[in-house]
């Protein structure tokens, strides 16, 4: 599968095949080698109104890179432990 556009897009294209082809649980190695299962959950895009919005209301400029991730996904859980059901605080 090629996937055209930027190093974001085909990151999380990867991501989401690798899911998608494993009932959204991939296996993660961690510290000492330790292998668990673990899922990753993303939200629906942001727009480009709710982006500009955002942008107008708070003053901040987001990177471009970061906006091209929001307009895929506005936020994901990544890599939350299927086996022991803990949430980790890896959330974007």
């Amino acid at each position: 599968m090629v996937v055209e556009g930027s190093i974001v897009k085909r990151t999380l294209a990867s991501l989401k095949k690798r899911l998608e082809e494993n009932g959204n649980i991939i296996r993660f190695q961690g510290e000492e080698g330790y292998l668990s299962r673990v899922e990753c959950t993303f939200n629906s895009p942001a727009s480009d109104e709710e982006l500009k919005s955002f942008e107008k209301e708070t003053g901040f400029i987001l990177p471009n890179d970061y906006k091209e991730f929001l307009k895929i996904s506005n936020g994901c859980r990544l890599f939350d432990d299927v086996e022991y059901a803990e949430k980790s605080n890896y959330i974007a």
